[in-house]
């Protein structure tokens, strides 16, 4: 982790793999906003009992999907 200021970016890709944002993956400039998606990662998680963006394929499956799917809200949790 990281501790940046309101009005600062970061560059340093930190993080934990499934919870991270796209931006940080892309090693784009981000601020706070990538621990907001963290936040919404957990939310959804704290739900569903499961990750988003998880595989258990492989570390680039979990990248691929979290920067080109789009989250799924298809279980019953959902309804």
């Amino acid at each position: 982790s990281r501790i940046i200021g309101p009005n600062e970016m970061c560059v340093d890709t930190v993080g934990s793999l499934g919870y991270v944002a796209p931006e940080v993956l892309y090693e784009k400039p981000y601020s706070f906003s990538a621990d907001v998606w963290s936040i919404g990662v957990i939310a959804y998680l704290l739900f569903s009992k499961k990750l988003p963006f998880d595989s258990i394929v492989s570390m680039n499956e979990i990248i691929r999907k979290t920067i080109e799917e789009e989250v799924e809200f298809e279980d019953s949790i959902w309804s």
